[in-house]
């Protein structure tokens, strides 16, 4: 309890004497300690403020006896941390097949990536938007088709500085964006605008259409570098990330490895060739998923896994890839790794014209207006996975015609050359697309829905490839 203390040698309580000097000055003033008002006219002075009396602080009564004692109050509680933003590793590999391990092929080319499949949602019809690097990635890229983007209009498209990619869009809201690639295309192509960091390997010997060296090896140890200069709190606390690494290995030439790789010889037949360096590939990608796991983000960075295109092995007499749109082509592997998501098969069609939308979905940055496609994300959380057809877009270029296909659940429809001659492949029925369907019901049905997908493009001519350089063209 709080006391008033006496002034020595006082014998009257400090308050009396107060009130009395108070009532002595306002009596100076023409008031009265009965509260009369001052005489009209009178200068009235404010009254001297009363000397504060000395508190003096007793200590607290000792509870009594058997009651319990004072609780402490709680010590203030920090807010909590926000939850980490994810950081996303892109992974292509060049030319990978649909036809892997995981999807029933019987040879152990790729084990793993066969156990990635297993922790992931695993899309088993996912598709690239044409058959070869140059208009494949540049509509991962920018989000459009191919026949929408400006080009030059040869086979190894250049696109031209005024196309922004989804990357951009990343590196504008404070994402950092990293790349590190093992052909001088990528870079020739204009694929790295936009990127913070875009690194291709050294020493890289020009080859317009072929890989010529063996390089997953040397590009695991450019994206362990890349990623070593990464903060150990990227995307908690520190801005995240998005890194892209393509993967050129399994794209021919077909070239062994060396003995102390361990690659397994499978053969001499193209397909035994192709399947040794996706297993050389196979064990550098694996290399470069185990130092993700090692690092203290890699709890919360989202992989994706596809290919920019298939690869001919003798399917319908082709080698390597472009030109058509064969199933073998243009059927990719696709798995979405997003932690604490539960494994998934999703079986309906998918397109890689959702890449962007679904990257800048993980990192919640505005999608551009021209660009195309829908977020894979809901459906890995466990969302629906509703039907839409798939566009596979290859246009004319210095050396093959056009071709178009649509993909259903069931039907592909695809339109060949200037012409537009088209056929239709029940894939359930037909798999190996060896019996066209040439009219009938399915084939008009399937030809209309083409026909209005066609009308809905906004397509760009090509700028560099003179007129009679494209096939096809008067």
């Amino acid at each position: 309890m709080l006391g008033v203390a006496h002034p020595a040698g006082s014998d009257r309580p400090r308050g009396v004497r107060v009130a009395a000097l108070v009532c002595a000055l306002l009596a100076a003033q023409s008031w009265s300690c009965r509260g009369a008002p001052p005489r009209v006219g009178a200068v009235v002075a404010p009254p001297a403020a009363p000397a504060a009396p000395r508190v003096v602080a007793e200590a607290p009564a000792s509870p009594p006896a058997g009651a319990p004692a004072p609780v402490a109050p709680p010590a203030p509680v920090a807010p909590p941390r926000p939850p980490p933003r994810a950081n996303v590793l892109l992974i292509t590999i060049d030319s990978l097949r649909a036809d892997m391990p995981w999807a029933g092929y019987p040879r152990d080319i790729a084990p793993r990536l066969t156990a990635l499949e297993k922790r992931c949602t695993s899309y088993t019809r996912a598709y690239a938007t044409a058959s070869h690097t140059a208009p494949s990635v540049g509509a991962m890229l920018y989000g459009r088709y191919a026949s929408e983007l400006p080009r030059d209009g040869y086979f190894s498209a250049r696109y031209p500085p005024s196309l922004r990619s989804f990357v951009a869009a990343l590196t504008d809201a404070g994402v950092r964006t990293i790349a590190g690639h093992a052909h001088l295309y990528l870079q020739r192509a204009g694929f790295g605008r936009g990127f913070t960091t875009f690194e291709l390997l050294p020493g890289l010997v020009p080859s317009p259409n072929l890989d010529t060296s063996l390089s997953s090896r040397a590009l695991e140890g450019l994206a362990e570098r890349q990623l070593g200069a990464v903060g150990d709190r990227a995307g908690d606390g520190e801005p995240p990330f998005f890194a892209w690494y393509h993967f050129l290995d399994p794209h021919g030439e077909w070239l062994e490895a060396p003995r102390d790789e361990g690659v397994p010889r499978f053969g001499a037949r193209p397909r035994d060739r192709y399947d040794a360096e996706v297993f050389y590939t196979d064990k550098y990608v694996g290399k470069l998923l185990d130092y993700v796991e090692s690092r203290a983000w890699g709890a919360h960075t989202l992989v994706i896994v596809t290919s920019d295109h298939g690869e001919g092995v003798g399917d319908h007499g082709q080698l390597y890839h472009g030109y058509e749109v064969w199933e073998s082509l243009v059927h990719v592997p696709l798995f979405v790794c997003e932690p604490g998501a539960e494994p998934r098969h999703v079986d309906t069609p998918r397109s890689l014209i959702d890449l962007g939308a679904t990257v800048l979905d993980a990192f919640d940055v505005p999608r551009p207006p021209e660009l195309r496609g829908t977020s894979w994300l809901p459906e890995v959380r466990g969302g629906a996975a509703e039907a839409r057809d798939v566009l596979i877009d290859l246009p004319a270029n210095n050396l093959s015609f056009s071709r178009r296909a649509l993909i259903g659940e069931r039907t592909k429809v695809v339109a060949i050359g200037e012409s537009r001659r088209r056929v239709v492949y029940d894939l359930v029925a037909d798999p190996r697309e060896r019996s066209p369907i040439r009219r009938g019901p399915v084939f008009d049905e399937q030809s209309r829905k083409l026909t209005e997908i066609e009308r809905s493009l906004r397509e760009v001519p090509p700028s560099g490839c003179a007129r009679g350089c494209i096939q096809g063209w008067d």
